[in-house]
């Protein structure tokens, strides 16, 4: 597996305003949305994070999984409650495209 290295350097100015027009005019759609973006992915890694690391029970290898209400919620969950029942290739996915939109910004 190969890399190259990349630096970049830039000058930013910015200057203080309540001005709520002027916030507006000054606001970049394509900035915000990927900020937006990168905050959810971020939210989902952390949501399958916190669901590995629970203290629920695991099946043991080749044992049946607990049906799905017999989990309990736990008290903090940022992603949709079905994330925790879903099977290992749906949270896989949601991982791999979560750190897709992580890596390209």
């Amino acid at each position: 597996m190969g890399g190259a290295q990349n630096e970049r350097r830039a000058f930013l100015g910015v200057h203080a305003t309540a001005d709520g027009a002027k916030l507006a005019a000054g606001a970049n759609a394509d900035v915000v949305r990927a900020a937006a973006q990168a905050r959810e992915a971020a939210d989902t890694l952390e949501a399958i994070r916190l669901a590995r690391a629970s203290d629920a029970p695991k099946p043991a290898p080749g044992a049946a999984a607990a049906p799905r209400d017999a989990v309990k919620p736990r008290a903090f969950n940022p992603a949709p409650a079905s994330a925790e029942l879903d099977p290992p290739d749906k949270v896989r996915k949601r991982h791999d495209e979560a750190m897709q939109v992580l890596q390209k910004h």
